[in-house]
Formats: structure tokens, sequence, C-alpha cells
């Protein structure tokens, strides 16, 4: 495997970044580059909605014109994919971002446009009878099913 440099070696880099270490990271990515895939492909993912913001005035370096609504933190462990937080801002709960969030991760998840989806087959957010009235109306609403494993 060959190893290539893309930027210029500057100063004590050149001591550092020798054939031998570069010879080491190859055979590091030739060892362990599928287990490093599959490490990133079991990841937390974060999902979110943002709607275009208007605010006149704003100063900085940053603007980006939208403004967060909502989002999602997903823990993949293997065919598992499990909600840790979905949080929709209160101002768009009647507008339905519960709904819209939990329905983009399912798009994202049928689209099957990210190597992090391939191979889902479950999802899961806390159990069937945790929380609010209204969190167990969502999970009903948005097709969640209770199912008890034994091990």
């Amino acid at each position: 495997m060959n190893t290539e440099i893309l930027v210029p070696i500057q100063g004590h880099q050149k001591e550092i970044i020798t054939t031998e270490a570069l010879g080491f990271a190859a055979l590091l990515h030739k060892t362990f580059n599928s287990t490093r895939l599959k490490l990133l492909n079991d990841r937390t993912v974060f999902e979110n909605i943002a709607l275009p913001l208007q605010i006149e005035g704003v100063k900085g370096e940053i603007i980006t014109n939208k403004q967060l609504i909502g989002y999602v933190s997903l823990e993949r462990n293997g065919e598992l994919l499990l909600y840790s937080r979905i949080i929709g801002h209160g101002d768009h709960l009647k507008n339905g971002i519960m709904y819209l969030l939990n329905q983009e991760i399912i798009r994202w998840i049928i689209d099957g446009e990210s190597q992090v989806t391939d191979g889902i087959k479950y999802i899961m957010y806390a159990g069937w009878n945790d929380g609010t009235a209204g969190l167990k109306m969502w999970k009903k609403r948005t097709l969640f099913k209770p199912y008890y494993l034994q091990v």
C-alpha cells in the first residue's frame, strides 16, 4: 500500500514523518481499517431539523440563517438504532415537529444513502410504558410497538 502526504511537511515534522512512520501508518490502516469502519458505522449520529431564521441586525462571523427547532440523538448498536434523545422546540409542537423528526429519521433509513443506516432492522425509543401520556401517544402514532426480549 502506498502512502502519500498531500500537504507540505514543515519544520520538525520532517523528523517525525519518516518513511518508516508512513510504513507503520499503512500497516495500521491495512490491519485495522475494517474495524475502524465498523466503529464509525456504530457511532452516535445527530439528526436535526432547522427552519430559515429571519433576525435583523445580527452581527457575527457565522450566520446560518437557520434556527434549530428539533434534534434527535441516535446511537447505533449493530442492527439496532436507539433514539437516546428526541427534542422539539415547544413553539413547534403544535406543528408536529416531533412527528417530523421521526419521519425524517425513517426516510433517512429507507433512502439508504448513508453507510450509517446500512443493516438497521430495529428502532427503539425508551420503554413502552415509560414517559408521559403525550410521549405514550407519540409512540403509538409513530407505530412503535412493545416487544419483550428473552435472553
